[in-house]
């Protein structure tokens, strides 16, 4: 587990399907009161909400605007 999970410019690499697949791998190494640190492309921010809004721990967003997306689990 990670009390931190920094992803910088590097998901927007992978194909729509895979990135998110990855966010949701990720997703499953953070315990509650830690953080998910995300700096990638302005467009994919929508879809990495979505990813998180479905988890079972409760999170919340710290920052989000243009590429960046910070988010605390609660």
């Amino acid at each position: 587990m990670f009390a931190v999970i920094l992803i910088y410019s590097t998901l927007h690499m992978l194909a729509p399907p895979v990135r998110l697949a990855v966010l949701e791998t990720l997703l499953d190494h953070v315990n509650e009161s830690d953080w998910l640190l995300i700096a990638d492309e302005a467009s994919n921010i929508k879809d990495f909400d979505r990813v998180i809004a479905v988890r079972d721990l409760k999170w919340n967003t710290k920052l989000s605007q243009r590429g960046d997306l910070f988010v605390r689990c609660s």
